[in-house]
């Protein structure tokens, strides 16, 4: 007789995929928000492509592991930027990045 599975099957655990190398390979997180999702440049004939597409948003993300929001954001600050920041400032940008990170989330 079979016994009856405790662990919930490949398609509905999230799990599965963040621990499987074929599927990870194509799972990308950006270095300042943290957000997750799937590169779009997965092969369309990919047998984990289904799963990605189901748990996971498509995010395109640079060389250096940037989204394109966050790039957005960088840009937007470093065009404003003082060579040096004060103390005042510093705390300003501290909660700046907290809020951006927040509007990626509600985003997602």
């Amino acid at each position: 007789m079979r016994k009856p599975r405790n662990t919930p099957t490949e398609a509905t655990n999230i799990e599965w995929h963040v621990d499987d190398p074929r599927i990870r390979k194509w799972i990308v997180q950006c270095a300042i928000c943290q957000s997750t999702g799937y590169l779009p440049s997965v092969p369309k004939k990919f047998f984990g492509r289904k799963h990605l597409v189901t748990f996971f948003k498509p995010l395109d993300v640079n060389e250096a592991g940037i989204c394109n929001f966050c790039q957005q954001a960088l840009e937007k600050i470093n065009a404003n930027l003082p060579d040096e920041l004060s103390s005042e400032e510093q705390t300003y940008f501290k909660a700046a990045r907290k809020s951006h990170r927040k509007l990626v989330e509600d985003t997602w």
